[in-house]
């Protein structure tokens, strides 16, 4: 197979004329897509963009103001917890306790038991109770407890005697 020369522009002839051309003529226009709709629509797209931006970022700051709100609604609410176990824990301290109980009028008990392991009787040790005397309201509680008068003891035929104390055995093994 052999291509076959494409016609190409006429050579001159030789006797020196030459070949008219084709007459010149006006090409019609190329239809373009209209420029106004294309730019009307990136504007549109590009101001709803802008308006989810605003609307995004309000959101986010109606967000950091509520999350601010509540961490010092928190820290509030923790010192009020903190404040209500220190009073609690003075509420319970062993001197303030004697000093209500002392003020409704109670007194220390005196009377201990002891039990004996070689004959098994309850040995009983009395000791008066002192009158307590009310602290008025100017004059703070005591901050040392006075001593006590050595107890006497009560000889163990003045009580009944009680069985023998035993002790219980321990578990062995696991507790399971």
């Amino acid at each position: 197979m052999s291509a076959a020369p494409l016609p190409g522009p006429a050579a001159p002839a030789a006797t020196g004329r030459h070949q008219p051309e084709a007459p010149l003529r006006l090409v019609p226009p190329v239809a373009r897509a209209a420029r106004a709709p294309f730019v009307l629509l990136v504007a549109g797209l590009l101001a709803t963009g802008l308006l989810a931006l605003l609307l995004l970022n309000t959101v986010l700051a109606q967000d950091a103001f509520r999350l601010h709100d509540l961490q010092r609604r928190g820290l509030v609410v923790s010192d009020r917890q903190q404040q209500l176990e220190q009073l609690l824990a003075a509420q319970r301290s062993p001197a303030l306790l004697a000093s209500h109980a002392t003020a409704l009028g109670m007194v220390p008990g005196s009377a201990r038991s002891f039990a004996r392991l070689a004959d098994g009787r309850v040995v009983v040790v009395l000791s008066p109770a002192k009158p307590v005397r009310r602290p008025a309201a100017a004059t703070p509680a005591p901050a040392v407890k006075p001593v006590p008068t050595p107890p006497k003891a009560v000889p163990a035929t003045a009580r009944k005697p009680v069985a023998p104390v035993r002790p219980t055995p321990k578990p062995s093994g696991s507790p399971r």
